[in-house]
């Protein structure tokens, strides 16, 4: 096998040349026997000039040779995609697998930089390339290079040159090598895209299709395709515009390189620019405060300083930042801030420091940023403002008021500094403060719709409901995709009690964001208002389902429960609560109230006293206290929590009314008089409370009147309501404790018989005279007492059904009371009979 060092190899490539008629295939045997079993690799760079020099057949043979040997690879690189590999009718199409050469970004400019300087032992470069200003120069050769990987190289050379006079000759230098690249591609374009390169490179700014293809005395629509052609190519840019697009040169220093020749004897056109570039004019103008009032270096400073505008450096840090924060990528925009301070380091940087560290959180170091900003400027409006952002961020919201209060002053019109000071004064809890802020951004920007609906929340607070509700609507209006302002417009409107439209508000909430569980929440309220308790129910599991700690939630449901009278499912769900919030008040009452449903008083009192030492001044918690304790005849203790209930709110007519009852239980019938009519001035109609004031009259002995409001009462009750057993027994046992003459109990049993039947509740007396039994054995009854009370309700009611079994109870209880007790009395009575009067009489079996 021949060797690459074959001193017989350059005899045999000479023999080629003696004979051209078999020179290619000998050249081609030649090849192949030097390859042998290894892979030659072959590195072509514009491989369209060698494949435009084969032509068509060369290219065929190529193809054929290289599919033939199966030993040779090749890496071939091209300005761009050209008709020999793209096209189907040529012999490579397909052949290979293409990579575009992605424009490095800064990022990639500093690793590639970086590698150079490793690779070529620069410890200088290395090092610089890491500072503010290393970075800043790699900006600057980004934006003359545009991403170009080959002028990173070039320019990696006099990146750390310090004085003018090292730059001019290097750059100069430079172009001269980049020159005959250039025009090199500038070969490559047809004519009217040539055409248009050298137009825009006079223009200097990006210019509409419409002018080019005035300038360039061409069709538009001709222009507007040698454009898009010359941009996929790599030799142009565009930005749209307002759905406009401009085009300009991608890469300023082919321009440069164009221009050179017309610069010739007068470089100092192009190196001004480069130093706009290069420099930022904070940078030049420190550079020529250190210069001789004469030299070449200061004329150029001196030219660059006189250029109008900001550099074309700063413009890119500012897109660049802008562009970051748009993205929300508040990282990336925290180093572009950090080389702007570097660099320039004006207040509006300082505030773009403290802006991107706000946005990450880091309030300390955002306020420390702002405060240096406001030093630079102390009327910069904007640092103030955002200086009171960070701070309401802080929870210190006196001085984020001041803050906003001071950038306001400066700049009366800045919508967003008047919307936090809004917010502030809210959390402040100045809302007509904060209403006047908010009427201020509405006047600035009437289609504010955070504004409109903050002005709805206020407004509701200070309880201006309609008005409230008006600005809500107006935010939903502008914007009709915020879920939260739906949401919190049916919280207003369950609140008005118009419950439909409420309704649909969450509706239109969840279907914006099915998965706002307080918005599942309230809808299972306004259904709870509705009486719709099942779909209420189901719209507060899937509150549940989607958040299990949201304890208002759970809370909600438990109350739901109760009204469907499922009361260990309710309890299960307020001790949820009570779990997720052990000072949750209303979760103790509510336990409270559940648990005296199932007869568990004293755990309900316990729940009720935990729910007083978390708030004293929560007036159901007293008000359920007194029905708890009235459940177990603790009457004068329920009284006293009912008289603690109304002294928190005296218009709770329902507390009156069940203070009515405490007092007509203890006999203080005057003042049960007074507190139930109190309940009906302040709105209370139920039935139960006109029974309990035709009581409290029947127990004053004002019968007339007492019959007359017993006789409205009866007609007050609902179709599925009954008249109370109970009410009977402290009617009938009034007549039998107070009253002992047998012709008044004639007159007035006779009364009550006779409403009692017209309002067919007739049972319910016969069960109330049952419930005076246990009187009947007081100390204070005599024996003869109870005959005639007997005896006169025997006469009376002997003949009705419904008396039957209350009569006979009677007469077994008056003889066992005349034999002083004897069980053996009771044994005439049937068993089921016997074990009822034995309760009544506490007589054990």
């Amino acid at each position: 096998m021949i060797k690459l060092y074959d001193t017989r190899l350059g005899e045999r490539i000479e023999a080629i040349y003696s004979s051209p008629e078999t020179a290619e295939q000998d050249a081609q045997t030649l090849l192949v026997e030097i390859i042998g079993t290894r892979t030659l690799l072959l590195l072509v760079e514009n491989l369209n000039d060698i494949f435009e020099g084969l032509g068509e057949p060369g290219q065929k043979q190529f193809r054929g040779f290289l599919q033939q040997t199966d030993h040779c690879t090749m890496i071939a690189t091209a300005q761009s995609l050209f008709n020999g590999v793209k096209l189907r009718q040529f012999p490579f199409h397909g052949f290979f697998r293409i990579r575009h050469l992605e424009d490095l970004t800064v990022e990639d400019a500093v690793q590639l930089l970086a590698n150079i300087a490793q690779l070529e032992g620069n410890a200088e470069l290395e090092s610089y390339i890491k500072t503010p200003n290393g970075r800043a120069r790699i900006q600057a050769v980004h934006l003359l290079a545009g991403g170009n990987h080959r002028i990173y190289v070039v320019f990696s050379k006099f990146l750390t040159r310090k004085s003018l006079d090292e730059l001019v000759a290097p750059f100069m230098g430079m172009l001269d090598d980049l020159t005959p690249y250039y025009q090199e591609r500038m070969k490559w374009l047809v004519p009217q895209q040539r055409k248009i390169v050298e137009f825009l490179s006079d223009v200097r700014q990006a210019v509409s299709v419409a002018e080019v293809s005035r300038r360039c005395l061409m069709a538009e629509g001709i222009a507007k395709s040698e454009l898009k052609e010359l941009r996929e190519k790599g030799y142009v840019s565009s930005e749209k515009v307002e759905g406009e697009s401009f085009y300009e040169l991608r890469e300023p220093l082919m321009r440069f390189c164009l221009e050179v020749k017309k610069q010739r004897g007068e470089p100092i056109g192009l190196f001004v620019e480069f130093l706009r570039i290069w420099y930022t004019p904070k940078e030049l103008q420190q550079r020529l405060e250190l210069l001789p009032d004469k030299g070449r270096e200061r004329e150029y400073v001196l030219h660059a300083l006189r250029e109008n505008g900001d550099s074309p450096l700063m413009k890119v840090y500012l897109k660049d930042y802008d562009t970051y924060v748009d993205k929300k990528e508040f990282v990336r925009a925290l180093e572009v801030a950090k080389e702007l301070i570097a660099i320039r380091g004006e207040a509006q940087d300082w505030t773009k420091q403290g802006h991107c560290l706000w946005s990450l959180e880091r309030n300390e170091e955002a306020l420390a940023s702002l405060d240096k900003a406001i030093e630079l400027d102390l009327n910069y409006a904007f640092a103030w403002a955002h200086r009171g952002w960070v701070l309401d961020d802080l929870k210190r919201y006196e001085e984020a008021l001041a803050s906003l209060d001071k950038a306001v002053g400066l700049d009366p019109n800045d919508a967003m500094a008047w919307a936090f000071q809004g917010l502030v004064l809210f959390k402040l809890k100045c809302n007509k403060e904060a209403l006047a802020s908010y009427d201020r951004v509405i006047e600035l920007d009437p289609n504010n719709a955070v504004a409109w609906f903050s002005r709805g929340w206020l407004l509701n607070n200070l309880k201006r409901h309609e008005e409230a509700l008006a600005s809500l609507d107006k935010a939903v209006e502008l914007n009709p995709n915020n879920a939260v302002a739906w949401a919190s417009r049916g919280w207003l409107l369950n609140n008005l009690e118009r419950y439909e439209e409420a309704l649909a508000s969450y509706d239109k909430a969840i279907e914006l964001d099915l998965n706002d569980d307080w918005a599942w929440a309230n809808r299972g309220d306004v259904l709870n208002n509705l009486e719709r308790y099942e779909e209420a129910l189901a719209s507060l599991d899937k509150a549940i389902e989607l958040d299990p700690n949201n304890d208002e939630a759970c809370f909600k449901q438990g109350y739901v429960l109760g009204k469907l009278k499922r009361y260990e499912e309710a309890l299960a769900s307020l001790d949820k609560v009570i779990e997720l919030d052990l000072n949750h008040a209303r979760a103790w009452v509510g336990r409270g109230w559940f648990l005296e449903q199932i007869e568990r008083y004293e755990e309900a009192l316990a729940s009720l006293d935990k729910a007083i030492e978390l708030n004293p001044n929560y007036d159901w918690v007293w008000a359920i206290g007194g029905d708890v304790l009235s459940s177990i005849e603790r009457y004068k203790e329920a009284l006293v929590s009912y008289d603690k209930a109304i002294e928190l709110d005296p218009n709770n007519d329902q507390v009156w009314a069940k203070r009515g009852w405490g007092l007509d239980l203890l006999g203080q019938y005057d003042e049960a008089l007074l507190s139930c009519d109190k309940a009906i001035e302040l709105g209370e109609q139920s039935s139960a409370v006109f029974f309990n004031r035709a009581i409290a009259l029947l127990g004053l002995n004002q019968w007339e009147d007492g019959i007359a409001a017993l006789d409205n009462a009866f007609q007050r009750l609902e179709p599925d309501e009954e008249a109370e057993t109970g009410d009977a027994k402290l009617i009938l046992g009034h007549q039998l404790e107070k009253i002992s003459d047998p012709v008044t109990w004639q007159k007035h049993l006779t009364t009550l018989l006779e409403l009692y039947h017209k309002h067919q509740a007739a049972p319910i007396l016969g069960q109330g005279l049952v419930r005076t039994i246990p009187a009947l054995l007081s100390e204070t009854v005599s024996d003869k007492t109870a005959q005639t009370w007997r005896s006169t309700w025997q006469q009376l009611a002997g003949k009705r059904p419904d008396f039957e079994i209350p009569l006979r109870l009677l007469k077994t209880a008056v003889e066992y009371k005349k034999k002083k007790s004897d069980p053996r009395v009771l044994l005439t009575l049937p068993l089921e009979e016997r074990n009822l009067l034995r309760e009544l009489l506490v007589v054990s079996g």
